[in-house]
């Protein structure tokens, strides 16, 4: 199998095991499609389940399954991080529609973990993607993008937003 090198990781960040991955090129949502990471040593391809992962300061953090330590993490640190080049053309194939459309369902949280509801429909406004989330009695909007959606985990079927970058309106 050929694979092409999309990234390196960069650090560690906090003490529970995270990792810092930077890209060389825009992934966009890839890790919401394929749930796993592929490390690449000069000799060895370490396979991971990815647990959760978020963007902060323009940098990918990643919670891969058994790294639950900093002590852990910290020996990845420069590996590159590979995709088999088949998922690397099968991704840019996909519609920009069907990627958003799997967020409809989606259970949102706050920042400290209070239920804000579902996410019901999204809308493009030139480019701008925003969520509607319904609870039983009250209805957001949400932009799409790292400043308000703070942690995206597809795979547990939930999303964390800041609560400051929640508009409410009438449903």
């Amino acid at each position: 199998m050929e694979f092409v090198d999309i990234g390196k990781v960069c650090g560690t960040h906090g003490i529970s095991g995270e990792v810092k991955v930077r890209f060389f090129y825009d992934i966009g949502n890839l890790f919401d499609i394929y749930p796993y990471v592929l490390l690449k040593s000069t000799s060895t391809v370490y396979s991971f389940r990815l647990e959760y992962y978020y963007i902060h300061k323009n940098t990918f953090i990643f919670k891969l399954e058994g790294l639950n330590n900093i002590n852990y993490a910290k020996k990845y640190k420069d590996l590159l991080v590979i995709l088999p080049i088949s998922l690397k053309e099968e991704i840019h194939e996909l519609n920009y529609k069907d990627e958003l459309s799997k967020y409809v369902g989606i259970k949102v949280y706050d920042e400290c973990g209070l239920y804000v509801g579902e996410i019901y429909e999204y809308y493009n406004f030139n480019g701008n993607i925003v969520f509607n989330i319904v609870s039983e009695n009250k209805s957001f909007l949400v932009n799409y993008n790292s400043e308000h959606i703070v942690n995206k985990n597809i795979f547990q079927n939930q999303i964390t937003v800041l609560r400051s970058g929640l508009v409410e309106h009438n449903i």
